[in-house]
């Protein structure tokens, strides 16, 4: 099957990661550099996770309390033993970096009682299940996807409703590339491929686009002529190997004037 490939806006988003080991930490990077806010949620979180986002502020570490997955609950109670309040989902930002899960601040779970929200939704934009345990995958995939959230489960295409392609990015340019689960080796190679043509360079003619894009559209009429006014400076940019500066931008601008 193949996914849609929809770009989404991750910046300040709470997302959820449970499980505290490598992959958790491959996941946990990804979502931090396109700004997500996330908690980590796990029996015991690995010290990769920890030495190099222990200090940072839109990272929640939370330890739960057992190790065995078979304690893990999973009704329309109880999803994780860190707390004993219904759904077990925190609602609020916690102070500490690092919690046993019984903060005063964690969740009532199901609806919120002051806004009469349902958490899950409240909270969470997406949810990956990183843990060691596929059964338990599955368990928290059928839980939040049943909440109308999207979920991640590492290895387990039947229980994603999205997947983490393979990507190369420079600052906002970003491509990406996907198999529909079939072969990540395949995405690997048409990443690294892809790396000679996304580069630094790409990345400040990218920005210098964007930065004139408003005045473009304002002061040239029709679609086709944006478009040619756009290539000539893209392709002014790679012949030259470098950005036009601000007086050469607005005489390119000012010939496409009608």
């Amino acid at each position: 099957m193949a996914y849609f490939p929809m770009f989404v806006d991750l910046e300040k988003k709470n997302c959820l990661i449970v499980g505290g080991g490598e992959v958790a930490y491959r996941k946990l990077k990804v979502l931090r550099e396109f700004g997500a806010i996330v908690t980590v949620a796990a029996p015991e979180i690995c010290d990769a996770i920890c030495s190099e986002f222990g200090a940072d502020k839109s990272v929640i570490l939370m330890k739960t309390e057992h190790s065995d997955h078979d304690t893990y609950e999973c009704t329309d109670k109880k999803i994780f033993r860190y707390t004993d309040r219904n759904a077990g989902i925190p609602t609020t930002r916690y102070t500490d970096k690092y919690t046993d899960g019984k903060t005063d601040n964690a969740s009532n779970g199901g609806m919120n009682k002051d806004t009469g929200m349902d958490t899950d939704r409240d909270i969470y934009f997406l949810v990956v299940a990183a843990t060691d345990s596929s059964e338990m995958n599955h368990r928290i995939s059928v839980y939040y996807r049943s909440r109308g959230i999207m979920v991640n489960a590492v290895d387990q295409s039947e229980d994603c409703s999205f997947i983490f392609p393979s990507y190369v990015k420079e600052g906002d340019l970003t491509a990406a590339f996907s198999s529909g689960g079939k072969s990540p080796l395949l995405t690997q190679m048409l990443r690294d491929a892809a790396r000679s043509s996304v580069t630094p360079f790409m990345s400040e003619l990218n920005d210098c686009l964007g930065s004139i894009r408003a005045c473009v559209k304002k002061r040239i009429q029709g679609a086709a002529n944006r478009k040619k006014l756009y290539r000539e400076i893209y392709d002014r940019s790679v012949s030259e190997k470098r950005v036009p500066a601000e007086e050469e931008m607005t005489e390119i601008i000012s010939r496409y004037e009608v």
